[in-house]
């Protein structure tokens, strides 16, 4: 639980900056070549035990938050396709410090806008995030929790480098 508010970083960093031999720009190339599209989101899902009744609401201790990865080819490329995915699960070049600084400025510029234009979205998951699991954890992976959370990423990211990698690596 201690780095869940890293997830969001973690799936941005294995899909933009590069894997295995491949730079980001090569690796973005390779996918747009075999496939109609690659992507890593997170999933935030409730699991029921054997036991429960499926229509009772469970506590946090049955929450799963846990990246996913997602692709479509044709099937001559399919093969390709789990290549890569094997590629950006294993071999994400996560040592980029320059990209990282970039995608978490990217982060905060877009999370600064939107309070502005979209300040009643960011009310409502905020809202949420009081009353249900599911919503606290959405709220401090994309929510204005999360603003604060990439303001200190960025300061760790620029000052204090390999505690940033490791983290990241240790979550792989």
């Amino acid at each position: 639980m201690d780095d869940v508010h890293l997830l969001s970083l973690f799936t941005k960093v294995m899909m933009e900056t590069g894997a295995g031999e491949y730079d980001s720009a090569a690796f973005s190339r390779r996918i747009g070549i075999h496939t109609g599209e690659i992507g890593v989101s997170l999933l935030n899902t409730t699991v029921y035990p054997d036991e429960a009744a499926q229509d009772v609401a469970m506590n946090g201790k049955n929450l799963v938050t846990k990246p996913v990865i997602k692709g479509k080819a044709t099937s001559d490329n399919i093969n390709e396709l789990f290549s890569l995915f094997q590629l950006i699960l294993t071999d994400a070049r996560f040592d980029s410090q320059s990209k990282v600084i970039e995608l978490l400025k990217e982060s905060r510029s877009r999370l600064e806008s939107s309070v502005q234009g979209s300040g009643h979205s960011i009310a409502s998951t905020r809202m949420k995030a009081r009353y249900r699991v599911g919503g606290y954890i959405d709220e401090i992976i994309s929510g204005i929790s999360y603003l604060d959370t990439v303001k200190a990423l960025l300061q760790q990211a620029e000052e204090d480098w390999p505690s940033l990698l490791s983290r990241l690596k240790n979550m792989r």
